[in-house]
């Protein structure tokens, strides 16, 4: 008889330090974190980096977790976002391109058609841009935070933020335009 642990259970064997505990919760959460460290990092090893750190807190900030049914996985998830974060910073400062109208609220661009796209050419046009554009465009268009809460993250201004997301968008939108316009053509016969 092959009896499975819940997620609870198993957070509670790995707060006793149960090094099988530790891996199961690894194994299961793993996939999701190196998913948002290569939404930030450029290179794969940079993602994996991120995974190990976002364990390595998991695991020391294991005894702070208070979290209710399927919330496990999302304080992994945000874990994981500050540890990329944390690796954008370490590397290089983060370039944010300033302008004059930073302080005026810009037009957001239309938005991005991206039906004749696939996922995985959406991601390595996102992987292109500015690591400031990238940042902020992961930040709120994927991980839904507001302007307020990525300028405390990223030490900028709200107002930087949503000029960064609009000139992100707007860099997506002319480079899937550029692809879309220069896909080879379907015949129909």
């Amino acid at each position: 008889m092959h009896l499975t642990l819940t997620i609870d259970q198993t957070i509670q064997q790995a707060l006793k330090g149960e090094a099988s505990a530790q891996r199961k919760l690894f194994e299961a959460f793993s996939p999701q974190a190196f998913r948002v460290a290569m939404r930030y990092c450029e290179h794969r090893a940079d993602a994996e980096d991120v995974v190990q750190n976002t364990f390595i807190r998991v695991f020391s900030q294991l005894k702070n977790y208070k979290g209710e049914k399927g919330a496990f996985g999302a304080w992994v998830h945000r874990i994981s976002v500050n540890e990329s974060l944390r690796v954008l910073r370490k590397r290089k400062p983060i370039l944010f391109i300033a302008s004059e109208n930073d302080n005026r609220q810009e037009v957001d661009p239309e938005p991005l058609v991206t039906d004749h796209l696939a996922a995985a050419d959406l991601r390595r046009l996102i992987l292109q841009l500015p690591e400031g554009y990238r940042a902020v465009f992961n930040l709120h268009a994927i991980e839904g935070y507001s302007h307020q809460e990525i300028a405390e993250q990223l030490g900028i201004t709200a107002a930087t933020s949503r000029s960064q997301l609009t000139r992100a968008k707007r860099t997506l939108k002319q480079w899937i335009s550029a692809q879309i316009l220069n896909a080879p053509k379907t015949q129909i016969r």
